[in-house]
């Protein structure tokens, strides 16, 4: 709307304003009291309008409290993550931060694990012999050796079963044998774990042995074994048979084939 239409528009409203108020002056002026009625009427509606002010007034201080309020929660809750927000950075900085040096421990403690390991596998090998011991006599009572053997044959696994028949057929074969070498030839990767299953048996006198020299190696000569393991061995392990042997690969799912290489290393 440009200027012009807006003068035009301005004095035209004037002009009809003007004619209202004459019409009601003509219309109406004769009326006693008019002037009167036009005050009171004009003072209950300002009455009535100040008293809607107030009351909306009122209304608008509450919403405005309650909001303001819940604003002030709501800034409260912001600032208190925001504060637990900056402590995980400052946790996360300080543990990225120390990240190379725990890295670092773990690589040495790594290190020194596997040194563990190798010395240790050193060790089982070096076994408590009997060489000395030409008796076949065991030091425990019949009964302890028996519950012995029972507590052995009941708490064992398929390498512990394993290693107790490598020793039941040598001493029933009477032939000296490299632990080693057959261990290697039943696949058994953890050949230090047979070793370390025979150092309680052997300091137990559940079995007994001498060393053998053969070239470099030393070879074995069973002397001794627990009756009561030498006739159970076999009938656990046949228990064993179709319950757990499918759970290792090397078994193929069956413990005949490690125990018919076994036989056949000492019918050679």
């Amino acid at each position: 709307m440009d200027k012009t239409t807006k003068l035009h528009v301005f004095y035209i409203i004037g002009i009809l304003v003007s004619i209202i108020i004459v019409l009601i002056v003509i219309k109406w002026g004769e009326i006693e009291g008019l002037v009167g009625y036009i005050n009171f009427a004009a003072t209950v509606t300002s009455l009535a309008v100040g008293l809607l002010a107030i009351f909306y007034a009122i209304y608008s201080n509450t919403t405005l409290s309650r909001n303001s309020s819940e604003l002030t929660i709501s800034s409260q809750r912001i600032s208190d993550i925001s504060e637990k927000f900056s402590a995980s950075i400052e946790i996360l900085e300080n543990s990225i931060e120390k990240m190379p040096e725990t890295l670092e421990k773990i690589d040495r403690k790594t290190d020194q694990t596997i040194k563990h390991l190798e010395q240790l596998g050193e060790k089982e090998k070096v076994i408590p012999r009997n060489e000395n011991n030409s008796s076949d006599t065991p030091k425990f009572d019949a009964e302890t050796q028996k519950r012995m053997s029972i507590k052995i044959l009941s708490r064992n696994s398929i390498n512990g079963y394993l290693t107790l028949y490598i020793i039941k057929v040598a001493y029933e074969s009477k032939k000296q044998f490299n632990l080693d070498t057959i261990l290697s030839k039943l696949d058994i990767s953890n050949q230090a774990y047979s070793y370390a299953y025979l150092l309680p048996l052997s300091s137990l006198e559940l079995f007994k042995y001498q060393e053998v020299k053969n070239g470099d190696k030393y070879d074995w000569l069973v002397s001794y074994i627990d009756p009561y393991l030498q006739k159970e061995i076999k009938e656990r392990m046949v228990e064993f048979e179709g319950k757990e042997s499918e759970k290792y690969d090397f078994l193929k799912g069956s413990l005949t084939n490690p125990m018919s290489k076994i036989d056949n290393y000492f019918r050679q």
